[in-house]
């Protein structure tokens, strides 16, 4: 009778059309009530405690760096340096564009954020240069969903935060897994676009391939005060939020040593040569990020802070295209943000304390080992579950309500806790472009004004190469713990 009263409030609940937060501090509150020690004030002190943790300071702490990047140009600059790289393949802006949301998710940790950064510059690019706009649409969606599997990860920190799980072996096991999406999503970009030109590169382009980083090398003294050069406003008495003179880099005069060799550059690699002069510092914010993780240097929450400053560092001091009083914007609109995410980790959290007070995780374990006896049979039937969670939940909210449930169960078959972690985090990817919530179909719809029947179709091709590339890593938990072992 209790059980049946409860989902008699969820459905009413719903049909109402309340917000999660107001359904899951209701469900909280009744569970608590009805199945708990009968005390709501124990469901506040769950939501302290399950709240208490050093490692959730870097969620905000990702998001906020994420929108410093997106509000000056660090992200401009990356796929500026992306776009160059691949301007000499056919279809070369196509695969720039998948390429730009795997190196920005590298930084950022959130589907959205990346969908939005790369989107803004991308979107119309692809379409001025003729490319379709269902596949350029399909791209941009697709493309943002690896700002959750290629690391830093916000689900994964959600993910670690529930079940209790090393965030920096999950960061670690989603390098291959992210490595594999990329490189489906590229290959098929430039088969698709095979016929679209191509900034062609001479033969000698090889040549200067190999030797430019000894001769960035010999010209190290003058580079950062040449970047500064450039990427200030012209008039210093502009302040702040002024253009990067980039006509400076066509001006630059190398030294005489240098002189013949600069003067027969192929104009593929002088391009490249002005993006690497252009975003220079952005493009070591990865590899700040990513190499203090995985070297042991920084814990997520470190990398978190040291991003963020970085970036503010770049975008006030080095590139002067965000003003203090921005950075104070900014940080309003991630504090709304958080502000919806926040209540929902709380009252999970206790949720799941109460639960496993209750017992309920060995329950579903005794129940789903006698009825399935394969681990391969478990992963199959989870695999199904967590893609029709995806339909209907939000990746956040269905990690925090979902996980704490299914991992007890993918223990008892033998599954190792940071794979089954990823599994969950490819799932519910996908589930960013599966109608009816899916995120980034809702967020594309809205950024650009396209019609939400053809943002689906235009991501089901990319949805084919997911739900391949999910069968692959499932079966094979090397591609994702090769790295952590």
């Amino acid at each position: 009778m209790s059980v049946a009263a409860l989902i008699g409030i969820v459905i009413l609940l719903l049909v109402l059309r309340q917000n999660l937060i107001v359904i899951l501090f209701v469900v909280g509150g009744y569970v608590h009530l009805v199945f708990g020690s009968g005390q709501l004030e124990y469901m506040i002190q769950d939501m302290w405690t399950g709240a208490d943790k050093e490692v959730l300071l870097s969620i905000p702490l990702f998001i906020l760096a994420g929108n410093v990047m997106t509000r000056g140009s660090i992200a401009e600059r990356l796929i500026a340096i992306v776009r160059a790289a691949t301007a000499w393949l056919p279809g070369g802006m196509a695969a720039a564009t998948i390429l730009s949301c795997a190196v920005f998710a590298a930084i950022s940790g959130s589907s959205t954020v990346t969908l939005l950064a790369v989107g803004a510059v991308m979107y119309p690019a692809l379409l001025k240069g003729g490319y379709s706009k269902l596949y350029a649409m399909g791209a941009i969606c697709a493309g943002g969903t690896l700002g959750i599997i290629i690391p830093p990860s916000i689900p994964m920190i959600l993910y670690g935060i529930s079940t209790e799980a090393s965030i920096t072996d999950l960061f670690i096991a989603g390098v291959g897994p992210g490595l594999l999406l990329t490189a489906m999503f590229t290959l098929h970009a430039l088969i698709v676009n095979r016929h679209m030109p191509r900034s062609p590169v001479s033969g000698n382009g090889v040549y200067y391939l190999l030797t430019a980083p000894f001769v960035v090398l010999a010209l190290q003294p003058h580079y950062w005060a040449f970047v500064v050069q450039v990427t200030r406003p012209r008039a210093a008495a502009a302040g702040a939020g002024g253009s990067p003179d980039v006509s400076l880099i066509d001006d630059y005069k190398p030294p005489a040593v240098f002189a013949d060799y600069f003067a027969n550059m192929p104009a593929g690699i002088r391009e490249l040569g002005r993006a690497l002069a252009f975003g220079g510092p952005a493009a070591l914010l990865p590899v700040i990020i990513l190499g203090g993780i995985y070297t042991g240097w920084f814990t997520a929450t470190e990398s978190a802070a040291i991003g963020l400053a970085y970036a503010l560092l770049v975008e006030i001091f080095i590139h002067r295209e965000l003003r203090l009083r921005d950075f104070y914007t900014v940080a309003l609109e991630t504090t709304k943000l958080l502000g919806s995410l926040f209540p929902i980790l709380a009252i999970a959290l206790s949720l799941n304390l109460l639960l496993t007070e209750q017992r309920v995780p060995q329950a579903l374990v005794e129940f789903m080992t006698g009825a399935v006896e394969s681990k391969h049979a478990y992963l199959l039937i989870v695999n199904i579950l967590l893609l029709i969670v995806g339909c209907f939940m939000d990746v956040g909210s269905a990690i925090l309500i979902v996980a704490p449930l299914i991992w007890p169960i993918a223990e008892a078959y033998g599954i190792d806790k940071t794979h089954f972690g990823i599994i969950m985090t490819v799932n519910l990817e996908i589930g960013f472009l599966t109608p009816p919530v899916g995120l980034n179909l809702i967020v594309a719809m809205s950024a650009f004004k396209e019609d939400f029947g053809f943002i689906c179709r235009s991501v089901l091709p990319f949805i084919a190469m997911m739900l391949a590339a999910l069968a692959v890593i499932s079966w094979f938990p090397e591609i994702s713990l090769y790295l952590v072992r």
